[in-house]
Order: structure tokens, then sequence, then C-alpha cells
């Protein structure tokens, strides 16, 4: 970060005129910082300040009053400047800077982001600005403040599902200061990226006025891996009024819009991924996965007293998608002695489309008041919710198969292509929460929360033909489609407390208990299975989660670094699993996950920073049924060691070079008797360097995968998606 020393009298364009100090403020730090009496009298062309970075101090949620050293609960948050170092573009590459995530592939019925947070699929427990993001869509960074990862069941503050925890993307907002960045790169995977972000004050709209606008234009192939494409574009504007004043209220519109050829990778080969090259594709260069996102917010804020505070938030969003998915499995028939020259590969065709709505509304109400001598932090609310989910998926038959060894995407499509469902699951929802802090001393704080939710769904479904009757797939008198109607109402309640203990003012040590639910018709659906279009959860009441967590949190060398470390056990006691009856689940299982997590972020020293993180997870299956997972196997997509590491150096204050990478376990696709899939632990390096002409240009190299390795990034019960080969991505950054 620099600030331009200016001529006398002159105005420095972005900051408030300074003689002896300055502040920079966004949304969510405030940087300050003096100018020695020597830079004010000397001509000095430019004072360059160095922040520390890597490090956040406070969560973006008002339901999170305390700073993150005294909240109990490990919360993960990789800021602004690292995703920007490490030419950070979507949210997938964004999560492997976080210990205890993994990332698995893309289903026939959904596609998009599909992390796994400490054994437990997060796919639904994705927000944006703390309100559900639920579409079927890949993430961009472009518009990220900060990217924050909520460990361990939270019900309490999210409402329905976060049995591992939950991830909450931060969205840029204005500020009162002039500002431009604008980015672009170029890469040797023929990726092209463009981003701008600006923000300007509107003095003339009244006190507090400011509009940011952040845009996104991506091109990119996929290093060493045929056919793959990612194209899309975004646009983000936000306009404020009245910050710094008692009222605040700030309008903001995502718009994310994508046309890719889909890549989902290669098939399991008796246990493993097939032994074939990382570049191998079998669908067709004709695929195609269009999404297209809108999310229109508007937050209203007003201070009634400097101790109290309301907060209204409404948003609409909009999700849609349309697909034509290639799927490469083993032929039936397939056995280990066929030589591998000749073995064929089968390719599921899915196609269709969706659209899912979201209407939210939410009312709160932050308060501090003194009680019997202890001070009290509380944050109490209503939320209200309408979602829907409308998807059409059609099969597809008389496609060719290909060779594992050489398949052939450049073709033309051939196969005929019928419906075989339609649904539609409108579902309202309600939760009322209250959460308080109690610092009962300066050592002792106590935080209690309870919510209680009613979530309420009307699962409908068309079932055609599991064959075409016409290419149309139209359905005929002699074989009407089938329908079905699922409705569930679930009233359940939550709670979280926490006890902190600060033994100095830099360090807390702290316990925690929680708990969460998830209905059956958590995913807006009542499909267990996209292919089968089985409905084996149907009534089923919601399952049950509950962690208990020990940890410690420390801040060194003047807050500059953070440590933090936890030891945690979560548990679902009511698993979804196979009963007697075929066709029907029952709540007769149980999963369990013993881990600790370490963490590090910070300055090391004024021009060495780093961040590292640690997570051990024991993960076991503690009560099965026949069909199901192997009683004691681990759980999918666990793997049981995971580290993160990055770190930069300033060599000169003008020159910056960064190492690090990413170490993930083996990991289980599958774990039931009928299907044992292991992908292959691995190691992931990468590199970047970074040099500023001025305070206005940088340019900055970025390596991924430096030693080139083969690795499988994304799993899924029928196929191993490879991670890229080594490439590389040449960024200039101007700042005004």
């Amino acid at each position: 970060m620099y600030f331009r020393k200016q001529p006398a009298g002159a105005r420095p364009r972005g900051l408030a005129a300074f003689t002896v100090s300055a502040c920079l403020t966004t949304s969510l730090t405030a940087l300050c910082v003096t100018i020695p009496a020597e830079a004010q009298t000397l001509h000095l062309d430019e004072v360059i300040v160095t922040a520390p970075r890597f490090t956040t101090d406070q969560s973006s949620l008002s339901k999170f009053t305390q700073p993150l050293l005294d909240t109990p609960q490990s919360i993960s948050v990789i800021g602004e400047d690292l995703l920007r170092e490490r030419g950070t573009s979507n949210l997938n590459d964004a999560l492997r800077n976080m210990p205890g995530i993994s990332l698995g592939a893309g289903e026939f019925s959904w596609q998009g982001n599909n992390p796994t947070i400490r054994g437990f699929l997060a796919r639904n427990d994705m927000f944006l600005d703390g309100i559900r993001d639920f579409g079927s869509y890949y993430r961009d960074a472009f518009d990220y403040e900060q990217l924050e990862v909520l460990s361990g069941p939270s019900s309490v503050y999210f409402g329905r599902g976060s049995t591992g925890g939950v991830i909450n993307q931060v969205s840029k907002s204005p500020f009162l200061s002039e500002r431009m960045t604008a980015m672009v790169g170029a890469g040797t995977d023929n990726t092209r990226r463009a981003t701008i972000d600006y923000n300007l004050p509107l003095a003339e709209l009244g006190p507090g006025a400011a509009v940011r606008v952040n845009a996104m234009a991506h091109y990119a192939n996929v290093a060493d891996r045929d056919v793959g494409k990612q194209r899309r574009w975004g646009l983000a504007p936000s306009l404020a009024l009245g910050l710094g004043t008692p009222t605040r209220l700030t309008l903001s519109y995502l718009h994310e819009s994508a046309n890719d050829i889909p890549d989902y990778g290669v098939p399991w080969y008796f246990g493993s991924p097939a032994p074939v090259k990382r570049s191998n594709f079998y669908g067709f260069d004709s695929d195609w996965l269009k999404t297209e996102v809108h999310v229109l917010t508007a937050k209203l804020e007003h201070d009634l007293t400097e101790n109290i505070q309301l907060r209204n938030i409404a948003r609409f969003g909009q999700y849609s998608r349309n697909f034509r998915i290639s799927e490469g499995v083993l032929a039936p028939g397939t056995t280990a002695q066929i030589p591998l020259g000749s073995v064929q590969v089968a390719r599921n065709m899915w196609q269709g489309s969706s659209k899912e709505t979201l209407a939210f509304e939410r009312l709160e109400m932050g308060a501090k008041f003194d009680t019997l001598g202890m001070k009290n932090n509380l944050v109490t609310g209503a939320e209200v919710t309408a979602e829907n989910s409308t998807p059409l998926f059609q099969n597809t038959t008389g496609v060719p198969t290909v060779s594992l060894v050489s398949p052939t995407p450049h073709v033309p499509f051939t196969g005929t292509t019928f419906s075989r469902l339609y649904s539609e699951t409108p579902a309202a929802s309600i939760g009322l929460y209250a959460v308080d802090t109690l610092i009962i001393d300066p050592q002792w704080e106590l935080t209690a929360g309870l919510r209680w939710d009613e979530f309420v769904s009307n699962f409908k479904s068309i079932t055609y033909a599991t064959v075409p009757n016409t290419p149309q797939a139209a359905p005929t008198m002699l074989n009407p489609p089938a329908t079905g109607q699922i409705k569930n109402v679930d009233s359940i309640a939550t709670y979280r407390v926490g006890l902190v203990y600060k033994p100095a003012p830099n360090g807390s040590i702290y316990f925690a208990h929680g708990t969460s639910f998830n209905p059956s018709a958590e995913a807006l659906s009542q499909l267990t299975s996209g292919r089968a279009l089985l409905t084996q959860n149907a009534f089923l009441p919601p399952e049950m989660n509950q962690s208990v967590e020990f940890g410690t949190k420390w801040q060194f060398f003047d807050n500059r670094m953070q440590a933090t470390a936890a030891l945690f056990r979560l548990q679902k006691d009511n698993a979804r699993i196979p009963s007697t009856t075929p066709g029907v689940n029952i709540l007769g299982g149980s999963q369990q996950v013993d881990g600790f997590e370490l963490s590090l972020a910070g300055n090391i020293l004024e021009d060495w920073r780093a961040r590292a993180g640690w997570s051990f997870l024991d993960s076991h299956v503690t009560a099965s049924a026949a069909g199901s997972s192997i009683l004691g196997a681990p759980l999918v997509n666990t793997p049981k060691n995971a580290v993160t590491f990055w770190s930069d150096y300033s060599l000169m204050p003008e020159w910056t070079v960064g190492l690090g990478g990413q170490y993930v376990g083996k990991r289980l696709a599958q774990n039931t008797a009928a299907s044992f899939l292991t992908a292959p632990s691995y190691l992931t390096l990468d590199a970047s360097s970074e040099y500023k002409f001025s305070s206005h240009y940088a340019i900055r190299l970025n390596i991924y995968n430096v030693l080139d390795r083969t690795y499988y990034d994304q799993i899924h019960p029928f196929r191993a998606v490879p991670g890229a080969g080594r490439s590389a991505l040449l960024t200039l950054e101007v700042t005004y």
C-alpha cells in the first residue's frame, strides 16, 4: 500500500487532506498511519506504508458482536489481499486456502461449487452477505471483500443446514473516498481475465453517499484438460446513502453469466481413477452449461441510540441454468482382465434446465445494555423466506461408447433426448432468533443463542417413461406420466452456547456447543437420486447434528499475527439410511467426526507474511444398514490430513515473492460395500512474484502447480476430476 506525498496545498486523491496522519477506511477495516515529521519536511516522492495482511479482526455478520479473538467458534477469514496475491478468480480456488474443506464434483441434478466442511456436504450452506446463496453455479471472486468459513453446526445463525459449517461470501460495498483498481491478465492456459473496481463519493446525493461498481470478464481453458472451457462475465454495482450518519441505506445488484463446456473428469477404474492421460475428455466439445444469476439486495440500518440499532435487509434472487453434460463410466461388463486399450466407456448424457428463486426479508435489532453490572450484546430478529426450484431433467439414449484410452470429443453429438422428470418445490420458512453475549467481567464472556425455524416444502413431480415414446418423449394415453406430491412441515428449535475465558488481553480459551438440522427437502427437492429419480426420504423428519468444540485464539507481535487451535467432535445421530422396505429410508444411521485444526496468519516479520492451516479429521460411520455405508468407514470426501500454506516475502519495497500450496490426504468418493472408491493424496505448490513500479502500477506473475503434479481435485461416486496442470498467469494492476 502506498501514499504518494503531494505538493504543498494539494489534496491527496481518495483521502482526506492530511498533514500529520491519515486514515483509509473500507467497509470492514480501518488503517490509520502517522506520517513522521521528517517525511513532512523532506521532498520525498512517496511514502510507503506497509499494512499487516492475511489477518482480519471481525466477522462481517451482524450476529457476531465480538471480535474474532473473543468469538467461541472456529471462523476462518480470507481477505481481498490474499485473494488478489494468489490470482484467485473463483470460489473453489479461494477455498483451497482453508483447511478442513475438500471439493466435490457436480452432479446430474445440480452443478456448481460442491464443498465439504469437516466431513459434511456444504453445497446448501453457501451464503452471500449472510443470506442463503442457493443457485447451481460456479461463483466468481471478482466482488469478494473477504470470504468467511464458520465451522460447526450453526442453525442458530443460519437456519436449516450448516452441519459441518457455512461459507459466507462478503461483497464489496461503497466507502467515502475515490478509488479505482483495474486488473488485466493473460495465462498459458488461454486465460484472459479483466476486472475493474471503481468507488466514487457522490456528495450531490447527500452526506455519506457513494457508488461502487465491480465488473469482470473471464475466459479460460484448463491446463492439460482437453475441451473444457470457462466463459463468464459479471457486474456488481452498489449505491450507499448516509454512510457515517445514523441512517444508512445500501442498494446492490449482482449479475453473473456463464457459458461453459463442463468437465466431468475421468471414470473410476476398479476403485481408483482410471490410469489414463490427464488430458482425456469423455464428453463432446458441443456440451454446455449455461447459468445466469440475478441478486438484488436492499439494506437499511438506523441507529435509534448509541446502543440500539435496527437493521432491515431484503433480497430477491433468481438463478437459472441450462445444460447438457457428458459423464464417462466404464461400459457394462468391463472386467479388470480386459486390456486397458480395449476398455470402452459409456457416456451418460444429462440434459435439462432449471430456475431457482429466492425472496428474503430480515428485521433485526442489536442492543447493548447492562444487567446487574454485566454488559450485554444482544442481537434478535426474524427472517421470512420464500424459495422455489423448478428443474426439468432429461435423459438420452443411443449415444455411442468411446475408448477409455483414446476418447474422441471432437465428433458430432448423436443420441435421442427425452424428458424424464419435471418438478417444482415451493418452500416457505420463518426463523426467530436471539443471541446474547454477556461480558461477565474482563476475563469471562458467555454467549447463548436460541432459534426456532419452521420450514414448509411442497414437492410436486411429473415423471415420464424411462425410454422415449417419440423423439420428443411426448406422453400418450397408453403411457401417461406419473405424478407425485410430498409435503413436509418441519418445526425445529436449535441452540448454541459458548464460554470464553481471557487469560490475557491478547488471548482467549473457549468452549462451544451447537446444534443444527437437515430437513429432507433442504435442497428444494425430494429426489434422493437424480438417476433413478427416487424419493426415499419422503415425509422423514430432519436429521439432527451437534458439535462440541474446545479452542484457543491468540494475537502476537502487536496484533500482527493470529494463531488458533480447536479440538472438536461433530455428530449426526439420526442419519438417513435404507430400511428393509425397498425405496424407503429411515433415520437409523449415525456419523461422527473427531478432529482438530491449527492455523496461523499474519506478519512474522515486517517484510514476511504467512498463512498456514492444518486439519485432522478422524471420521467414521458409527451406525449403518445393508446397502449403505460400511460400518466404521471414513465419511466420503473427508481426508484425514489436509494442510494449506502460503507465505510471501518483500525482497525490497517494490518486489515481493510468494510460495505456497496444499496437501490433501487420500479421500473416499464412495464407502459402500458395493463400491469403495479412493482418490490418492496429493501435494501441489504455487508461486508468485509481484513488482510495484509505483503506487499506481504493479505487475504480478502467478505460477500454479509448479511441479506439474497429476492429482484429483474434485471427486464424485461416478468420476474423478483431475486438477489443472502447470500454468502461469501474468496480471497488470492499475490503482488510482
